[in-house]
């Protein structure tokens, strides 16, 4: 194989993990807005977010590696896996890069469209954002 192959495969592959992309997307956001679940549970847990996603992409790392052992799969193709574990890496690559933008849409939406107790008080992880409802 040649460059221009190997390199013409990596775009097709990220074409894929686009494709795949594009829908869950829909599923990761929460009226428009982009993990919005994905911090609620960092926030239920009282862990960052960074780690809830990490713990996603360990389930799929987990099942590449079984298939890399034993060249078996056991539930969705190793592909999808793989594709999967892609655009989780894309996902947090964002939530690293743009956590502090995500705080600020993702506590502004809570305070607009929830009222819920467990969001009025200020992370213990980091001073940079403050979840009190701007009622209070």
């Amino acid at each position: 194989m040649n460059i221009k192959e190997q390199l013409d495969l990596n775009r097709a592959f990220f074409n894929d993990c686009m494709d795949v992309m594009e829908p869950k997307s829909y599923d990761y956001a929460t009226q428009g807005i982009v993990l919005v679940e994905m911090f609620r549970q960092a926030w239920e847990l009282d862990i960052a977010p960074q780690k809830v996603m990490w713990v996603l992409i360990r389930k799929h790392m987990t099942a590449i590696r079984e298939f890399i052992n034993s060249q078996k799969v056991e539930s969705e193709p190793i592909n999808a896996r793989l594709i999967d574990v892609a655009n989780q890496m894309a996902l947090l690559d964002i939530i690293i890069n743009r956590e502090k933008d995500l705080c600020h849409d993702i506590s502004h939406f809570i305070q607009e469209n929830e009222s819920c107790l467990l969001y009025t008080s200020p992370s213990p992880r980091d001073g940079l954002l403050s979840r009190m409802p701007s009622s209070a």
